[in-house]
Parts: C-alpha cells; structure tokens; sequence
C-alpha cells in the first residue's frame, strides 16, 4: 500500500480555518431595547431610546447618526439645572471597549427631527450610527405611539 501525500489538499481547509480564527466573532456595535416614538400630529420632532454596546476591544466614537425617514437626527442630553430641565446636543458619544451606552428619556437620547411625511405609529423607520470614521450600525424599529 502506498500513500501519497497531496499537500494542495490540505491547504484550502487550513487556510479557511485560519481566516475563521482571526476574524471578529460578530459587529462591533449592537443595539437593544430600541423605542422610537411617532410624532404627534403637527409636531416636526420626536425621540428614540436604545442600549448601544460595544463589543469591540477598541473603544468607539458614534460621531453621527441619521435617518432617511427625518431631515435629522440629533443627539442630546437631559440636565436638570437649578430646578430646570434643559436639553443639550451632544457631538459625539464614546463608548469604552465592552461598554454600553443607554439613551433614555430623562438623560442621553436621539432626537428626530423634521419626519418624512405619513410617519405614523407603525411605521418602520431606521436609524444610521456612522463610527470611528468608517463604520456603521444600521437599526430598524417600528413607530409606537407615546404613552
């Protein structure tokens, strides 16, 4: 019996397995608990709240985010100062490596303003978090009503 060795063989299945080693094991960014409001008749804004986690090992920067159902899409954050609410747009949001970062109502959340017409509770809309310059994470939810 003679065995012949055919290393051409072997090196689809070990180059295949090595690629599967060293590539990330999911996104860098995922979102949950997402909440987007509809507009109220004849109001040109709205809001959003999600948990963004960073899965990554790097830290990242969501330096915008946007939406083709909104003219805009802002960030911003509640503060209460000397009794007052007020209301302050955020540039960007670092999320360290492994990390979260909630938007909720009452501190960090995502402002939609000016909604394409016919957005109603329903609706499907989706919202465009661009990252450390070049990625992105791209969320749809549907619309519910204000409670």
């Amino acid at each position: 019996m003679t065995l012949i060795f055919r290393p051409a063989k072997l090196i689809a299945p070990c180059l295949l397995a090595l690629i599967a080693a060293c590539s990330p094991s999911g996104p860098p960014l995922t979102a949950t608990d997402i909440v987007a409001v509809a507009p109220l008749p004849g109001r040109k804004f709205s809001a959003a709240y999600l948990t963004i986690h960073n899965d990554s090992k790097e830290t990242i920067a969501i330096h915008r985010v946007s939406s083709p159902d909104f003219a805009k899409v802002e960030i911003h954050e509640s503060l209460i100062d000397k009794d007052i609410i007020q209301m302050r747009r955020l540039e960007s949001i670092i999320i360290d490596a492994g990390m979260s970062e909630k938007f909720e109502s009452g501190g960090k959340h995502l402002m939609l303003i000016e909604p394409i017409p016919g957005l109603v509770a329903g609706k499907s809309i989706t919202l465009q978090f661009e990252y450390n310059g070049d990625g992105m994470l791209i969320v749809t939810t549907v619309l519910i009503n204000r409670e």
